[in-house]
């Protein structure tokens, strides 16, 4: 999940509380949201862009 993209749908404060973490945390991230908070925020809020990997995993082990 990029960052811009979870920034514009909620904004860091939001953020950060559904994460339990601070809002300078959120701030340090880079281009891409870190592993754990970008699963948190998948589940939390599918509608946010995101690559579920979930699901490519499970197509490959079907092939």
């Amino acid at each position: 999940m990029k960052t811009i993209d979870a920034l514009s749908y909620l904004n860091a404060p939001k953020i950060a509380k559904h994460l339990n973490i601070t809002r300078q945390a959120i701030y340090q991230w880079g281009y891409m949201v870190p592993e754990k908070s970008a699963l948190l925020l998948a589940k939390k809020f599918p509608e946010i862009p995101h690559i579920n990997f979930i699901e490519i995993g499970e197509k490959d082990m079907k092939e």
